[in-house]
């Protein structure tokens, strides 16, 4: 059998080696038609020459009805006779591929002269401006400028404009002609934005009065953004600022870089404090978000210390004011999909011979345990997308001894697995008002996300509350109160640790294989193949009785007194608390399965032990910190400093 079975997996490597120069007229088809669908002709077709024949049903007409008769007929003939003129075929290893004929335009359309564009952009005082946004108007064409300023563009149409933009410059429209002529592009300095009050440490200042890197991103910018945290709203807001997600399950933590990684450890996270408070960031109700500073250069270390060393998110939350009471609310649902092709191979026969011939160059044998007799089965069952009750995809033959389940199925592991949408719910509610001596802010948010897993779906919810009152004690005295509330949840099927159930998703998942037997137990063994099916994963999705969840909980309060001690002198002291704490519940369970038809058995070790694991942390924070600020305008000079003292007691 041994000795047979090598015989096939040498032929097969010769049909693989040999498909790729077989002609077409090597293969004839007999058959007479009366009034078929081009389907059944096609079905017929691949049925009489073993090719596999693929098209998109949106660009041939199927249901078309054919008369014809053919004795010893070429396929070339059959398919040129039988299939409109729009489409067009041709022979790819075993597979005739059909598609529809590219349209090409013959009118004759005047060209217009193309040319090299280069340039070099600086600011008014010649710098270069490095990273400037250099695009063809109209155009996906465009690039960035170099560590000198400058640029360059290739084949631009003559009548073209390119448009050169950067974050606090004036964006300016040129024409190709006037680049010709002199290549260097001046940004000037958006005023307007130089007035802005950013924030800084522990006060605020004019842009224009900024010597340090500073990028300030406000609630604008990141308005009608549907995501759930705030890290993904600033993924593209600031130059040089990288937001990247390890892994995609709702929840996931981003990563967050500013200024490279210098660090022996690889941890160049910045700091991120949120109204005065270190804290994390999707931690927050976007939409609280007033506006972000990003202190970007080393000189935020003499303020924050080493701490600071890779650069310093500060982030500044909404607040009420001296005007009558708005309530603001907006719902929102928005689903997401996978940006990359899922179409993996789903035809039994050719994800199990595959594997078998290369694990047979590699390790000596086979893969699987599969005879010629079941190769012949699976060939039969290679086009069913669905089970066919005459071709079942499980059946019950003598192996081992003894009878037991083989598998010839088509299945589609990916898509059993996982969902292609994965919708998201997100409501928002505000109140907010007041008068010359009460101001305050209420905000209330909450996300309902379905996750990417089909089978026991994984769920992720978040719930925010915040709440910020200034009060105007005396003409000098002003106290407030910022309280804030997090609490998120993530539970999902499998495996404890939500990217295990990945991993494990990989593995020995052959599309000869289903996850349910016909008497509807899991599969797990198999006399075909000495691996556990996905390790496992199927049979324990299928039970549904592995639950995970994950949960964390924030609550953060902010007391201050501000002191308007004289004219332009302002003394504040404030106290804060913050609680964190973070839960996980991981739940395990002998899992049933069946190899043998009639035969229960229990997965008890590794994945299936059954337990129950729960693991909880807590940080607690707290600062005291008394800060004063004098700011002294002279002329067209303004004067700001600072005196800080930060107390932090151990809990």
């Amino acid at each position: 059998m041994n000795d047979r079975r090598n015989s096939f997996f040498r032929l097969f490597l010769l049909i693989l080696l040999c498909l790729g120069v077989q002609s077409l007229r090597a293969q004839t088809v007999t058959k007479v038609f009366k009034n078929e669908p081009l389907k059944a002709v096609l079905k017929e077709v691949e049925r009489q020459t073993k090719y596999s024949i693929i098209y998109k049903t949106d660009e041939v007409n199927e249901n078309k009805k054919i008369t014809a008769s053919f004795q010893q007929a070429t396929v070339n003939n059959v398919l040129a006779t039988v299939l409109d003129k729009d489409v067009e075929y041709k022979l790819q290893n075993r597979m005739i591929i059909i598609t529809k004929k590219t349209e090409r335009n013959t009118t004759a359309v005047p060209s217009q002269p193309l040319h090299r564009v280069t340039g070099k952009v600086v600011d008014v005082n010649g710098d270069p401006v490095i990273g400037a946004s250099v695009q063809v108007m109209g155009q996906s064409m465009g690039t960035i400028t170099n560590l000198d300023g400058e640029f360059t563009l290739s084949s631009v149409p003559a009548n073209a404009l390119v448009v050169v933009s950067y974050i606090g410059f004036e964006k300016k429209e040129i024409k190709v002609s006037d680049l010709q002529k002199s290549s260097r592009v001046i940004l000037r300095e958006d005023t307007a934005t130089l007035e802005e009050v950013v924030v800084v440490g522990y006060g605020t200042q004019k842009k224009i009065n900024l010597t340090g890197a500073v990028a300030v991103v406000d609630s604008k910018a990141m308005e009608d953004r549907p995501v759930p945290r705030a890290s993904q709203m600033l993924q593209g807001t600031v130059p040089n600022m990288n937001v990247t997600f390890g892994s995609g399950y709702p929840g996931a933590s981003a990563t967050i870089n500013i200024r490279g990684v210098n660090s022996i450890s690889g941890n160049a996270s910045p700091l991120v404090l949120i109204d005065g408070i270190e804290g994390d960031i999707d931690r927050l109700n976007p939409n609280d978000i007033a506006s972000i500073s990003v202190l970007k250069d080393a000189s935020s270390a003499a303020i924050y210390g080493a701490r600071a060393s890779y650069g310093v998110i500060l982030v500044t939350t909404k607040e009420g004011s001296a005007r009558k009471t708005t309530v603001s609310y907006d719902g929102r649902y928005s689903w997401s999909n996978q940006t990359t092709s899922t179409d993996f191979e789903t035809r039994g026969y050719y994800s199990a011979g595959i594997n078998d011939l290369f694990y047979t160059n590699y390790n000596g044998k086979p893969y699987t345990n599969y005879t010629e007799e079941d190769y012949r089965q699976l060939w039969l069952r290679r086009n069913d997308k669905t089970e066919n009750p005459e071709r079942p995809w499980v059946v019950t033959d003598q192996r081992d001894g003894r009878d037991t389940y083989v598998y010839y199925g088509n299945f589609d592991w990916y898509n059993y697995l996982y969902r292609k949408n994965r919708p998201m719910w997100e409501h928002n509610i505000s109140v907010s008002g007041g008068n010359e001596k009460l101001d305050y802010y209420l905000s209330g948010n909450t996300v309902d996300q379905t996750g990417i897993f089909r089978q026991n779906p994984d769920k992720y919810k978040v719930y925010n509350f915040r709440s910020k009152i200034s009060a105007k004690i005396t003409p000098r005295l002003t106290i407030s109160n910022n309280t804030k509330y997090h609490y998120n949840s993530y539970s999902y099927p499998g495996l404890s640790g939500i990217n295990n159930n990945f991993n494990t998703a990989v593995n020995h998942a052959l599309a000869s294989f289903v996850p349910i037997n016909p008497d509807g137990s899991a599969v797990y063994l198999t006399s075909l193949s000495n691996s556990a099916v996905l390790d496992g994963m199927g049979a324990i999705l299928a039970y549904g009785k592995h639950k995970n969840e994950d949960q964390r909980y924030e609550f953060s309060t902010t007391f201050e007194a501000s002191f308007n001690v004289m004219k332009n002198l302002n003394v504040r002291a404030n106290y804060s608390y913050l609680h964190y704490n973070y839960q996980t519940m991981n739940r395990t369970v002998n899992v049933p399965y069946s190899k043998y038809p009639g035969e229960i058995s229990y997965l008890t070790t590794g994945s299936g032990v059954n337990q129950l694991k729960e693991t909880q942390t807590n940080h607690w924070y707290q600062a005291f910190n008394v800060y004063g600020d004098y700011m002294l305008d002279i002329a067209d000079h303004q004067i700001k400093s600072w005196q800080v003292t930060i107390m932090k007691p151990s809990v």
